[in-house]
């Protein structure tokens, strides 16, 4: 099966491989106590997500193979590592564990983990259904790429604002946010061709978010593009849902 193997697609499934990698580190990370960290390489994870497509188009690479893959690593990466990384600060940190540690505060979380996980897993199987329908302009529903940084920079921003008790509501953020993954409301996408974003403004956001990411910085402002970006696209969404010809990206 690999006897037409063209190295072009070799650097887009590489990046992808490296964002599983580091889903499967994060996770052991996670589970050591350096939850911290952890949720910096779930934020890297979700900036590596971006520029395997880029690159993928840009070689003229893309492939069903690849699609499969970055399916699976995004599953690892978006849906089971915040899940994780959150069941494991409220369980082994002890400023949590307490609370978290018995029933039915245990319950809570488990099934808070539990449908996170499920809900995404929903999310990409239904992403990979409807692309052709929709097309490449809009999605519908929050993104698990989306979910997870804003559930890594959540538990950031907690701590960098010295405010460790706000992470004792990680559980109601993984519910938000799945049922949002599973939800209908059209998301534009500003980064998307023919977006009405100027692209001077798209390649100063995107060099800010990857220089902040990529250094561990700032999770607040990663917090705040987390929120704002889904937030004003389901309001432009709701407002102008899109016809048949305009998801299909036809003029």
């Amino acid at each position: 099966m690999f006897d037409r193997f063209d190295l072009r697609y070799v650097l887009p499934n590489t990046v992808t491989a490296a964002s599983l990698v580091m889903a499967m580190v994060a996770i052991v990370l996670a589970s050591r106590g350096e939850h911290a960290s952890a949720a910096w390489l779930i934020v890297w994870c979700a900036l590596l997500d971006r520029l395997d497509g880029v690159v993928a188009r840009w070689l003229d690479a893309c492939s069903e193979f690849g699609v499969h893959f970055d399916t699976l690593a995004d599953l690892l990466a978006f849906c089971v590592a915040p899940a994780l990384l959150v069941y494991f600060v409220l369980q082994d940190d002890p400023r949590y564990a307490p609370v978290f540690t018995p029933y039915p505060a245990r319950a809570v979380l488990l099934a808070s983990v539990g449908i996170y996980c499920l809900f995404g897993a929903l999310r990409l199987a239904r992403f990979n259904i409807q692309t052709r329908s929709i097309g490449p302009k809009w999605s519908r529903g929050l993104p698990v790429t989306m979910a997870a940084g804003l559930v890594s920079t959540f538990i950031l921003t907690a701590w960098e604002r010295s405010l460790p008790q706000v992470v004792a509501a990680s559980p109601i953020v993984l519910w938000v946010c799945a049922a949002f993954m599973i939800s209908h409301l059209w998301l534009p996408k500003s980064l998307g061709k023919g977006s009405r974003v100027p692209f001077v403004l798209q390649a100063l956001g995107a060099t800010a978010i990857y220089g902040l990411g990529f250094s561990r910085a700032h999770p607040t402002i990663l917090l705040a593009a987390a929120l704002v970006y889904p937030g004003l696209g389901f309001v432009y969404g709701g407002l102008r849902p899109p016809t048949s010809s305009r998801a299909s990206g036809a003029h």
